[in-house]
């Protein structure tokens, strides 16, 4: 379930999962609108229409509700991911529907996965091992399908970096909301021409797959896919 803070806090009975509901909304509205630094309990309450006794029933603080945000968007990514590499068994569609999945997700976020992502990438914050599972479940998906496929791992380093490359993408293409398809196709051209460049440099194996992935979207684009380095 998404909470993007373009979405209207709606007004349901204050009991249960739905006052916890209701105040996620609240919250992702509020990361947003003003980041997690800026943002206090207050502008939460706001958001979400309740009184501060009423958000306490629930959270303790702001931090709370980020944790409980930040798990809940993570936990819906690993979820997508698990089913495009579950859809196939061929490497090259697993990859390309990994990474569109990943994109429509980040995209359908909004403001607020900016704010999540922030936190999450910073090494000496709470929310970091957060990521750090996700970036573990990740790896593994990852090095499970070039294993049925027969192709060697990659070295999980480089595989990190990688998934450091699609996030910052992200960031710079789905600044502004809502996200068209043109933009976010665009984003998917540019990170499958990242993974394959990357890759080959390194005389990956799976460079070549992803090169096979990406060749139709280059075709139709008229870009010039990456080559394979001299040796």
């Amino acid at each position: 379930m998404f909470y993007p803070d373009a979405l209207p806090v709606k007004t349901r009975d204050l009991r249960g999962e739905a006052l916890h509901e209701r105040i996620l909304r609240g919250a992702a509205a509020a990361f947003g609108r003003l980041g997690y630094a800026a943002t206090r309990v207050e502008d939460i309450v706001l958001e979400t229409g309740i009184s501060r006794p009423t958000f306490y029933k629930v959270f303790s603080d702001k931090d709370g509700a980020f944790a409980a945000l930040l798990e809940l968007h993570h936990r819906t990514i690993r979820e997508r991911l698990a089913q495009a590499y579950e859809s196939s068994a061929v490497p090259k569609t697993q990859l390309e529907r990994a990474i569109e999945s990943f994109l429509r997700w980040r995209a359908e976020l909004g403001p607020v996965g900016r704010a999540l992502d922030l936190e999450a990438r910073s090494p000496n914050t709470q929310f970091a091992n957060e990521r750090k599972r996700m970036l573990e479940f990740v790896l593994e998906l990852n090095q499970k399908g070039l294993a049925c496929a027969g192709l060697s791992a990659v070295d999980p380093v480089l595989l990190r970096a990688l998934v450091a490359g699609a996030e910052n993408v992200a960031d710079e293409l789905f600044a502004k909301s809502p996200v068209s398809e043109r933009t976010l196709q665009r984003a998917k051209e540019v990170v499958m021409r990242l993974q394959a460049g990357v890759l080959l440099s390194f005389a990956e194996p799976v460079g070549a797959v992803l090169v096979r992935a990406w060749a139709p979207a280059a075709r139709s684009s008229g870009a010039k896919g990456p080559k394979r380095p001299t040796r």
